[in-house]
Order: structure tokens, then C-alpha cells, then sequence
């Protein structure tokens, strides 16, 4: 699942100590207080708590709804631009200490507040408003203090030169919204022992990872190929809640892995079952167990058995503290994720059942398509009859940007020689479907019709339709006949799988005129090397690059 670590981003910040009473930009003069605002201006005003001075130069963010998504992306330090001014502080002007006015850009639509000044306050946030209920104004926000956070990695009594690691990594991120996280701060080179202090931030929920480097020397344990597992490679997780003006110390402490930490008293029965519900003997598979300081730890590795059932005993109903994505146990088919379990009792054996994901020859799964537009519900089978590009992806995931941007793109040039040939079926695994609109919106992609996934039980990949197709990564692609077989599975970009799905509709195109693909729906049962169209798809594979 670490290829979700790029729905994420990729790490870079930086962490900013408080200095609450110097202003940042070295004092330049405000306005004074009780300068006019215009007619139409908002006027904002903030109430600071006693021993909070507002620095000179600072200026609130205000943007609307439509914005918001993208001004907290605009938050995390990988984002941020020194120097550059802030997109979504445009217009807003000072006229007093902690008093600004602005002109809303869309007075019609709900707004936020926000203030992000490193050195003072960062992610607070305030919303949302409407313009009809403040224009007689002021909008007066009462700010909070920040609370402090003080982080220290503690390496044991062994001598830095015996440790398998040669540094420690510490990282915050704040979580937004459920299964939503913003990087806030990390260090990727502390010295052992030093602390990572962090003095600016707003109170909210914040999830702090502390991790080690390992030495180039350090090879990983013997007997964890299907899962490996590399003494140098610590890391450990907590999740807390933020107080304002509250002082949290946060203390890790190393320890060397443990092959065993799996072991318990609990019973499970997993079952793994063909699409056509036959038991899936024969098949490759490895089970591990998330410890939540090395990855996985390896519980079974070997063949399904004729029954389909892989019985462990004397195995642990504890769960570790990891992101979403990182707990419980972990079903491997090859390389492949097929999925995760967790115990839901307390004592007796519970079984967990799992079907391989559809292979290139197999059916479609006729999953549920909701349109992002006007939620109207639709099934993947009506599009029998034309070649679909079925293509998962998430709007904060980069390479799903990239993909969708080029089926939108080759919808509008190929509209006249796609028709009636072609149909792109852009599916969102995203949290909610109003996020997935506004992003479209945004970005300007209006040639394809947007569909939603569904909710969540947990984290993205486990929608009814992720669930169906066995997706392991965003985005992935798969191209399905006018019979509703599955012609390729893969990654969509080129530069990852050796071919752009563009190109892969194209010479399936080619396909179908050539006779070489049944052009009608069939129910018949034809192999894939029969009808060809894998091995001359395939390019280099369908690996994922998070």
C-alpha cells in the first residue's frame, strides 16, 4: 500500500520554531486601526487571546468553497514558494491591527478563513461563511494559541556504530478529514537523539511517524523475501489531539524487530475463492502481519491447498497503530495486494474470504457506476457492445492527474473517430463525490463523463468496485471488450508501464477491425492468448511506481 504514499505526497518540509511576538517579515508597518472599508468589502476582524500579538505583514487567507481542496494543499511545505505571493491572500488588505478588509471574488458561495503564517500559526481554519450573513460586518474569528510539539527518537543504549540505521526521520501531518492528512513538518536528517520542536501549530489531530535510515551494509532478514523485513528500517506511529496552547512531548523509543510478533492465541480460517466461487488451489500466496515498526512481519507463505482454506492458529488479535492502510494482516497474491483482515471478536475463529481479482480473459465485473454530475446510477454492463477504458483514480493522486488530463484530452481530438466505439469511464475513488466535482471543475476536464466509486468502509481501496476489479494501486486502467472480457490491466502512463493507454485503445481499435476481437457480446468461454489481445498490449508490464 505504500503506493497510496503518493495520494500523500512526496516528503519535503520544513519545521518552523515559534517567535509569537517578532513579526516575521522584520515589522513592517500595518495600517492603523479604523481605516474605511470599501462598499461590497468584507471586513475581518480578529480576537487574540491575551499574550498574542498579531505580526506585522501577516495576512489571512480567503477563499471559497471551490478553492478550498487546493489552499490546504497549498499549506504543506513541498507547496509552499518563499517569497511568492499567496494566491489565496489576494485582495485581502490591512486596515488595522488583525483587522483586513477583502472583496469576496464570489460573494454567492460559501468562504473560509485561514491563517498560515510559519513562525506564528499554521492550518488554522475557519468556515464556512456566507456573504449574506456578514456583509453588515465585521466577521469577527477569535484565534486560539498554538500548541507546542517537542519529538525525540530514543536509539537505545547500543553505540551508534552497532545500529543498524544511520539517522532517524521524523514527520507530522495533520489530519483534515477522516483518512485525510496534510504534511505539516519532517526532518529526514536528525541527528541521533536530536529532538524535532515544532511551536506554530493550530490545535486539531495530528499523526507523527518516527523512522531510521538503515546502514547501506544492512541486508534484510533471512526468510522474509515474500515480506521483507530490514532491521534498519524502524518506524513508529501516534496519533494525537492538540489542545491549544497545550505542550506535547512525544517520546519514541527503538526496538530490533521481533519474527514472532504475530503470535497469539486466535484462530483464522482464510479462504480464498476463483471468481467463479471454486477454491483457488494452486495459487501462490503469502500472509503477514503488520507490526506497525517494520511493515510485515511473515506468517504464511505457500500454495492454497485443495480446499481453498489456509488455516493460522496461535496467531494475534492486536492491532498496531498505522495508517489506515498498514493494519491487520495483509493477503498477498504474488505481489499483488488481494487484501487485508482484522479479528471483529473476541475468542472464536473467524474466516475471512478473499476472491482472486479478475484476470485478462475474465468477465467484467458488473459493478454500480454513480455519475459524479447528478449522482444517477448506471452498470458497467450497458456499455456492452463498445471497447470501455475503465480507469480508477483520486484527485490528490499526481499520476492520476496526468492520466485523466490525457483521456480528457483524447475524448475531445478522437470525439468523431471514437463514437460509438470508444467509451471512457473515469471512476473516482475519493472520499465523497462533491470533492471529485469541484477538482473537475477546477482543473477544466469537461469531455468525459465522471463517475464515483461509492463510499468507503475504511480507506479507498476498499469501495464495492475496488473490491470487485482487486485493485491494488490508483491509477489503474483496465480495457474491456465489446463481450465484456478484460482485454489489459495495468498502469495507464507510459513512463510506468511502457505504453500510454491511448495507444493501447488505439491498436485495440486496430484489433476489432481486423477481426481479431469479437465485436459483439458473447458468453462463450475463449482464452485469452486465443483472442490475442494481451500479449500485444502488454508493453512492459504493469508495475506501480509509488
Amino acid at each position: 500500500m505504500r503506493r497510496f504514499a503518493v495520494a500523500l505526497g512526496l516528503i519535503m518540509a520544513v519545521c518552523h520554531s515559534a517567535s509569537l511576538a517578532a513579526p516575521p517579515d522584520g515589522g513592517r508597518a500595518v495600517a492603523v486601526r479604523g481605516e474605511p472599508v470599501q462598499a461590497g468589502e468584507l471586513r475581518l476582524r480578529f480576537r487574540l487571546p491575551a499574550g498574542m500579538i498579531w505580526p506585522a505583514g501577516v495576512v489571512p487567507e480567503v477563499y471559497g468553497e471551490d478553492l478550498r481542496d487546493k489552499a490546504q494543499l497549498s499549506w504543506q511545505p513541498m507547496n509552499r514558494h518563499d517569497g511568492e505571493p499567496d494566491p489565496y491572500s489576494f485582495g485581502v488588505r490591512s486596515i488595522g491591527p488583525a483587522e483586513f478588509a477583502v472583496r469576496l471574488s464570489t460573494p454567492g458561495q460559501p468562504f473560509y478563513v485561514a491563517v498560515f503564517a510559519p513562525g506564528f500559526l499554521r492550518f488554522f481554519e475557519r468556515g464556512p461563511f456566507k456573504w449574506s450573513e456578514v456583509k453588515e460586518g465585521p466577521l469577527e474569528i477569535a484565534l486560539e494559541k498554538p500548541g507546542l510539539l517537542e519529538i525525540r527518537f530514543d536509539a537505545g543504549k547500543t553505540s551508534g556504530k552497532n545500529l543498524p540505521f544511520d539517522r532517524q526521520m521524523l514527520t507530522v501531518m495533520r489530519m483534515t478529514t477522516r483518512n485525510r492528512y496534510l504534511w505539516a513538518a519532517y526532518r529526514m536528517d536528525l541527528p541521533l537523539g536530536a529532538p524535532l520542536r515544532i511551536a506554530d501549530l493550530d490545535a486539531g489531530h495530528y499523526w507523527i511517524t518516527a523512522s531510521t535510515h538503515p546502514k547501506a551494509e544492512v541486508k534484510t532478514i533471512s526468510g522474509t523475501v515474500e515480506q521483507p523485513v530490514n532491521p534498519g528500517w524502524y518506524h513508529e506511529n501516534v496519533e494525537l489531539h492538540l489542545a491549544p496552547d497545550q505542550t506535547r512531548r512525544i517520546d519514541f523509543h527503538y526496538a530490533p524487530p521481533d519474527p514472532q510478533a504475530f503470535r497469539g492465541q486466535r484462530t483464522a480460517v482464510v479462504r480464498l475463492r476463483k471468481r467463479d466461487g471454486q477454491p483457488a488451489k494452486g495459487v501462490k500466496v503469502s500472509i503477514g502481519y503488520r507490526d506497525g515498526h517494520y511493515g510485515t512481519i511473515p506468517v504464511f507463505a505457500g500454495l492454497v491447498p485443495e480446499s481453498g482454506e489456509i488455516v493460522l492458529e496461535g496467531i494475534t488479535d492486536r492491532v498496531s497503530q498505522c495508517l489506515w492502510f498498514h493494519r491487520g494482516y495483509v493477503v498477498k497474491i504474488g505481489e499483488h495486494p488481494l487484501g487485508t483482515f482484522q479479528f471483529q471478536t473476541r475468542s472464536a475463529p473467524e474466516t475471512f474470504t478473499f476472491l482472486l481479482p479478475p484476470e485478462v480473459g475474465d468477465m467484467a465485473p458488473d459493478i454500480d457506476l454513480v455519475s459524479v454530475a447528478t449522482g444517477k446510477h448506471t452498470k458497467l454492463s450497458n456499455l456492452r457492445g463498445q471497447l470501455v477504458c475503465l480507469d480508477f483514480w483520486l484527485s490528490w493522486c499526481p499520476y492520476c492527474q496526468e492520466t485523466i488530463e490525457k483521456l480528457d484530452r483524447a475524448s475531445a481530438q478522437n470525439r468523431d473517430h471514437w463514437n460509438d466505439h470508444v467509451t471512457v469511464v473515469p471512476i473516482s475513488i475519493d472520499e465523497e463525490p462533491g470533492s471529485v466535482a469541484r477538482h473537475l471543475e477546477e482543473r477544466g476536464w469537461k469531455h468525459l463523463e465522471h463517475y464515483w466509486a461509492g463510499p468507503w468502509k475504511s480507506y479507498p481501496l476498499d469501495t464495492a468496485p475496488a473490491l470487485a476489479f482487486g485493485l491494488d494501486f490508483a491509477p489503474k486502467t483496465f480495457l474491456i471488450g465489446a463481450d465484456g472480457r478484460i482485454l489489459w490491466r495495468g498502469h495507464p502512463l507510459a513512463k510506468v508501464s511502457g505504453k500510454d493507454i491511448v495507444e493501447r485503445i488505439e491498436e485495440t481499435l486496430k484489433l476489432y477491425s481486423h477481426g481479431a476481437l469479437p465485436a459483439t457480446s458473447s458468453t462463450s468461454s475463449v482464452a485469452p492468448k486465443e483472442r490475442g489481445a494481451n500479449s500485444s498490449l502488454a508493453g512492459k508490464g504493469s508495475s506501480n511506481p509509488g
